[in-house]
């Protein structure tokens, strides 16, 4: 402390509340604690001066990132991406709930879900979402038995979907030549549909023909693209039709390899069932079914007329002109519908004898690795349903990842972890040619721990990094030593919408 800052404190000549602030910036670079002052008018009192440096845990510093081990990135995926719904022409809506290939609970829904058509789904963030026109329809998945429905006058297939816009929880539904209707939901659980009120939007998109008969929602930009006849999209920002060349990157993107080019039609009509990913890109294959699997980073397609899966790399439906990573499986059963699941796998059903699949590569790095076909159940009927039937493509709320140590390429397991570190990677609309963005309206929690049957409670990480830094997780389970495991969970808080804006997130470590 300098001599002047000692004589201004003995003399009293400083007013209480400045000697206070000196104080606290000339020891806030030293200390992990806050300093001891007194209130009012009293005097100071005697300063305990820290150690040299931080204790365990460590402190707010981030570590040079080029001394951190990290993991490889991992998307992020909603924690509720682990149901399954299933919707059949006689009326019946089930729910299985899973862990890893068992079905741990099912739920039925039977007979209050008639229509004309097959049913478009949409797994809400509290319960399921389905049309069958001229009728909206609603789950809570805790009430047994009830299904909530709303006529809308529909008179053609309506596709479904919800998202979420400043702050406030939305559904939209479309049929006919460019019809649609909007209607608020619930901010609260079960986020049901407020459609007993008037819409918050409703009107049609001159297109020039008819949409409905699938879609798919991109979060991020929150267009909404939807095709039968005709395929469109709509702003749902501004309540005008898209320029799909704009706003789907691989809208005009065509391969020139045989075996891949009938797929890479992102902007083509009539495809059985489109659907999109994280990035903008639309997938409508002429004739087929399509799902985006995030951990292979792949585009699945299935025709329900015959018995091939097709499997391709995103980057041949998107940028590689020419490319080889692409395969195709018969896995022994007509697949019609498909939605993946968070951890690599795809279910799919099957229009005929309504049994449920799980499907998964071997290898998630290599697409040609093989199929693992497993069979769960049964929709009680012909699931004749599209498009969204595990919430794949639902703005993300909480999201859940789990990172091992011994995974990182220079990870020493003699030694102990010094420090553990986080850090995340926009999503490439969001970054918008920034180097790096503000941390905003989400909860970071963590954990580490060696028994992964005994995992300790989620701390909060008070204060997280822009996308250009690392963050240390300072909580107290995560302190130098030796675990297994590092968990890290986001939360979205204030009904914001900043998580759909994260693409990859990865731990790392000092030793």
């Amino acid at each position: 402390m300098s001599l002047k800052l000692t004589k201004m404190i003995q003399n009293e000549v400083a007013p209480m509340g400045v000697i206070a602030l000196l104080l606290v910036s000339a020891f806030v670079t030293q200390s992990c604690t806050d300093a001891n002052f007194a209130g009012g008018g009293a005097k100071a009192l005697p300063v305990k001066r820290p150690p040299p440096k931080c204790k365990k845990p460590p402190c707010d510093s981030v570590p040079n990132l080029e001394d951190v081990n990290f993991s490889g990135d991992k998307k992020i995926e909603p924690i509720q991406n682990t149901k399954i719904w299933t919707a059949t022409t006689n009326g019946v809506i089930k729910r299985f709930t899973i862990d890893g290939d068992k079905v741990t609970d099912t739920r039925i829904w039977k007979g209050g879900a008639q229509g004309t058509g097959g049913m478009r789904t949409y797994v809400t963030e509290g319960g399921f979402l389905g049309a069958r026109f001229p009728n909206l329809y609603f789950i809570d998945p805790d009430v047994p038995g009830v299904i909530k429905s709303k006529n809308i006058g529909s008179n053609s297939q309506t596709c479904v979907a919800s998202y979420m816009k400043d702050g406030q929880r939305y559904m939209i539904a479309a049929w006919g030549e460019g019809n649609y209707v909007e209607y608020p939901m619930d901010d609260k659980p079960p986020y049901a549909p407020k459609w007993d009120g008037a819409p918050s939007n409703k009107g049609q998109i001159k297109m020039g023909g008819n949409w409905g008969y699938s879609c798919f929602i991109d979060q991020t930009q929150k267009i909404f693209y939807s095709q039968f006849s005709h395929m469109a999209g709509i702003d749902l920002k501004t309540y005008t039709a898209a320029n799909i060349n704009a706003t789907a990157p691989n809208a005009v993107f065509r391969s020139q390899t045989a075996g891949v080019s009938q797929y890479s039609a992102g902007a083509t009509k009539k495809s059985y069932a489109m659907s999109g990913d994280p990035y903008g890109n639309v997938y409508n294959g002429a004739g087929y079914t399509s799902a985006y699997e995030k951990s292979s980073d792949s585009v699945w397609f299935s025709n329900h007329i015959n018995s091939t899966i097709v499997v391709i790399d995103r980057k041949c439906l998107t940028t590689q002109n020419t490319c080889t990573n692409f395969t195709s499986y018969t896995p022994g059963v007509t697949i019609g519908p498909m939605s993946p699941l968070k951890d690599g796998r795809v279910v799919g059903a099957v229009r005929g004898s309504g049994d449920i699949y799980l499907m998964n590569l071997k290898d998630k790095s290599n697409l040609k690795s093989g199929l693992d076909v497993v069979k769960i159940g049964n929709a009680d009927g012909v699931p004749y349903m599209y498009t969204d039937f595990t919430g794949a493509t639902l703005y993300i709320n909480e999201s859940e990842q789990s990172f091992k140590p011994v995974d990182m390429p220079k990870f020493v397991p003699s030694k102990p972890i010094k420090t553990a570190v986080f850090k995340w990677v926009p999503t490439p609309a969001s970054l918008a040619g920034n180097t790096s963005l503000e941390w905003k309206n989400i909860k970071l929690e963590a954990r580490c721990y060696s028994n992964a049957q005994s995992k300790p409670a989620y701390e909060e990480v008070s204060t997280v990094q822009p996308s250009n830094l690392g963050t240390a997780l300072n909580v107290s389970t995560c302190k130098e030593g030796k675990y297994q495991f590092v968990d890290v969970k986001l939360t979205q808080l204030n009904n914001a919408s900043t998580l759909v804006g994260i693409d990859t997130i990865s731990v790392g470590f000092t030793q």
